[in-house]
């Protein structure tokens, strides 16, 4: 079974960060290519920038990430395709990759 370890919390959080990701980038990436991005402690750890849940549930995804060796695969369903992601702690970040598949034309 895809994803049986993630509770609802850090599913919803990598779908999240998978959104953001997607709407924020018009870049188009070649086939088989790796695609990576942080969410930044920095920044989604700044209470200034995010109300106090989602600086709350950055920490507690992450720590979730840590304790389970520090890297999760995800599979993620986009485009009526399931991808795997990859999500690890690096440093005092979240970061979220993949390969690029091949894309069904619309």
């Amino acid at each position: 079974m895809k994803n049986e370890k993630l509770n609802e919390k850090v599913i919803n959080y990598f779908e999240e960060m998978i959104y953001d990701f997607c709407c924020g980038n018009d870049n188009e990436y070649k086939v088989g290519s790796k695609v990576s991005f942080l969410f930044e402690e920095d920044e989604k750890g700044d209470d200034d920038l995010y109300d106090e849940e989602d600086v709350k549930n950055f920490f507690e995804v992450r720590e979730f990430i840590k304790n389970e060796g520090g890297k999760i695969k995800y599979i993620g369903n986009f485009d009526d395709e399931d991808l795997e992601y990859i999500f690890k702690v690096v440093g005092s970040d979240i970061e979220c990759s993949w390969i690029e598949p091949k894309w069904k034309p619309f």
